[in-house]
Formats: structure tokens, C-alpha cells, sequence
């Protein structure tokens, strides 16, 4: 009769390979369905990755990498489904903000804002979550034509800096879709977080001027000297003695 360690031993050697195999099978897999998400080939990939959480529902990988996929393949409905199955005190920053993205998109601006600010939390000043939490902003901006009531709360938990970042590119974003009021509003917020806050300085005196207040912009611009470029305080004096000259 066999030595019980000789079986033992004769399974590992049967069983390690197999279990390689598999492994390098499901990476395949995956490597497969980032290259198909990277080429714009969003069904083949979604559909690969659902079947690797099928295959293994306690590996969050897999999880993560779908919710992320399914966010820039448009479809941010089935993306926020997958929101219960996320620890969102361990999942990694892109997961998150992906989410925050899908948030954003399907009008629900309280779990946009949290899952945006809980990863600036995490990590202060961080990139991807600053954009994407101005873009929320704006948008919902933009649908109201005005500027939400609480924002100035929900925005609290954020230190002067990052918090003026945020306002200002809403701000900017804002402007650029010819919407001045609303754009002035969410600046001014911004210099109320960081009244040093350059950008935004700038972009009073430039709404300023665009509203038709060209003194007022141009007693911003020489009350802080490097705020805006020569050409524009020399247009800016421009406009005033225009105006003046009437």
C-alpha cells in the first residue's frame, strides 16, 4: 500500500499544474477583455469580465474592471447596479470614481458628490476626482440654471484649496456653455473657499468684462497687478475709454 506522503505528493504534482493552468487561463481571460475595453469593443468586454465574476465572485478585480468598463462604454445604469457589491473603504480610486461618473450622469448628485469626495479623502488633491467632481457640479448647473443651495455645504468637507479648485472649474465649465450668471456665482464661491485663488481672479474680472461691467473689470485687474496678461488689461482700458469717450 502507498506511503499516505507519496499520495499526498502525487496529487500535488497533479493538482499544482492544473491549478496553474486555470490561473493562467483566467488572466488570459482578463488580459483579453482590457485589450477588447481599450479597442472600444465594450460588449466583448463587459461580457468577459461578468463571466470572470461568475468564475470567481470573491476576486474584486473583476468587479472593479466592470464597473470601470461598463462607465465608459456608456452605461452608467448598470454600472451604479453593481454599487452594493463594492467596499467603498477599499476599493482603488478608479473604481470610485467611476462610479461617481455614472452617479453624475444618471442625475443622482448626493452619491455623485460622496463617492467623488470619498475618495479626496483618501487622496487629497487627486486629479481624476477633482475633474470629476466639477463636471458633476456643472452639469447639474447647467440642468437647473442655477446653483444648487447646498453646494457650498456638501463641499465643506473639502480644505480652501481643493475646494476652490473645484468650484473654479465647475466655474469655467459653466462659462463656456454662455451661461455668465450661474459661472460668476460658482467664482465667487470659489474666492469665498481661497480668496487667492488665481484662476479664479481672473475669471471675475473676465465674467466682469463679458457682462458689460468693463470698469469694474478693469478696477479688479489693476487692484491686483499679474492677474490677467498686458493684452488683456490693455484691451480692458481699451473698452473703459470707449466707453468713456461716448
Amino acid at each position: 500500500m502507498p506511503h499516505p506522503r507519496a499520495c499526498l505528493l502525487a496529487l500535488l504534482l497533479v493538482w499544482t499544474p492544473c491549478a496553474n493552468a486555470a490561473d493562467q487561463a483566467t488572466a488570459r481571460l482578463h488580459e483579453a477583455a482590457l485589450a477588447a475595453a481599450r479597442q472600444g469593443n465594450f460588449d466583448l468586454a463587459v461580457a468577459s469580465l461578468r463571466q470572470l465574476m461568475r468564475r470567481h465572485p470573491r476576486e474584486a478585480l473583476f468587479l472593479h474592471d466592470t464597473i470601470s468598463v461598463l462607465q465608459r462604454a456608456g452605461r452608467a445604469r448598470d454600472a451604479l447596479d453593481l454599487l452594493a457589491r463594492v467596499d467603498r473603504q477599499r476599493a482603488p480610486a478608479y473604481v470610485l470614481e467611476s462610479l461617481g461618473a455614472a452617479a453624475c450622469a444618471e442625475g443622482r448628485d448626493g452619491l455623485c458628490d460622496s463617492l467623488y469626495l470619498g475618495v479626496l479623502d483618501r487622496h487629497p488633491g487627486r486629479e481624476e476626482s477633482l475633474r470629476g467632481l466639477a463636471g458633476g457640479i456643472a452639469l447639474r448647473v447647467l440642468a437647473d440654471a442655477q446653483v444648487p443651495a447646498d453646494l457650498r455645504a456638501r463641499l465643506a468637507v473639502l480644505a480652501a484649496e481643493p475646494r476652490a479648485q473645484v468650484l473654479q472649474r465647475a466655474a469655467d465649465i459653466v462659462e463656456s456653455k454662455g451661461r455668465l450668471y450661474p459661472a460668476l456665482h460658482l467664482t465667487l464661491a470659489a474666492l469665498e473657499a481661497q480668496p487667492s485663488h488665481t484662476p479664479a481672479l481672473a475669471a471675475r474680472i473676465r465674467l466682469a468684462a463679458r457682462l458689460g461691467a468693463d470698469h469694474l473689470a478693469l478696477q479688479l485687474a489693476e487692484a491686483r497687478p499679474g492677474t490677467v496678461d498686458g493684452a488683456q488689461l490693455a484691451m480692458l482700458r481699451r473698452h473703459v475709454a470707449a466707453v468713456d469717450g461716448r
